[in-house]
């Protein structure tokens, strides 16, 4: 991919990441230096059996490095909302990998689905950032590249059917009305097997490598 890598591409993609939804379960690898793969591998493995809520402090305090929240720090921003008020508050700054794991925790957690109370970050009480912006972008300065696991109008994301009115605006962000992206909302709380996984991972590399092609010239 380095090859399709244009200096304007490789500026923006040296710039935050942004963290709605679930997926912060797969952004503290890009910032954080970990193995993206073997990192969603093991929490298909151990996420069959536990929810999230426990599972994820455990599992992201063996897989993160000590000094994750130095690394992430700045340049992973994770989304949250706010229970007392709905609001979206963006976490950029950790003072220990424990306080990062519970940012993530937190914009992980999907009420009943995960358990009735919701874990706090700094003293507040949060969930899923996705609740409040599926795309929290907006208060960023820098020029972003948008990706997401749902069929949308994003820059890289999977592509399903080139149907533009398929699309539907939800949450500040867009998705799209398929089969395939019901599958993936499915996937998302049940997790698949390893070699579904396997073929998502390629897809998501098939799907950045098209962007990067478009975008190369």
């Amino acid at each position: 991919l380095s090859d399709l890598v244009s200096p304007e591409l490789l500026a923006m993609a040296l710039s935050p990441v942004v963290c709605p939804l679930s997926s912060p379960l797969s952004c503290p690898g890009c910032p954080c230096e970990a193995h993206c793969g073997a990192w969603h591998c093991q929490v298909e493995v151990e996420g069959r059996n536990l929810l999230c809520a426990y599972l994820f402090p455990g599992l992201s305090g063996r897989m993160l490095p000590e000094n994750s929240y130095q690394l992430a720090s700045g340049r992973l921003h994770i989304s949250l909302t706010r229970v007392v008020d709905g609001q979206n508050v963006m976490a950029s700054e950790f003072s220990s990998k424990e306080e990062l794991i519970q940012a993530l925790l937190c914009s992980c957690f999907l009420p009943i689905y995960c358990g009735f109370i919701p874990p706090s970050y700094r003293g507040v009480r949060y969930v899923d950032g996705g609740f409040t912006g599926l795309q929290p972008v907006s208060s960023l300065e820098e020029p972003v590249i948008t990706v997401s696991p749902f069929t949308g109008e994003l820059d890289i994301c999977p592509r399903d059917c080139p149907a533009i009115f398929f699309c539907f605006q939800i949450f500040n962000g867009s998705i799209q009305i398929s089969i395939e992206n019901l599958c993936r909302i499915s996937y998302a709380l049940f997790p698949p097997s390893t070699m579904v996984l396997n073929d998502i991972f390629s897809q998501g590399y098939q799907d950045t490598a098209l962007f990067l092609y478009r975008n190369s010239k």
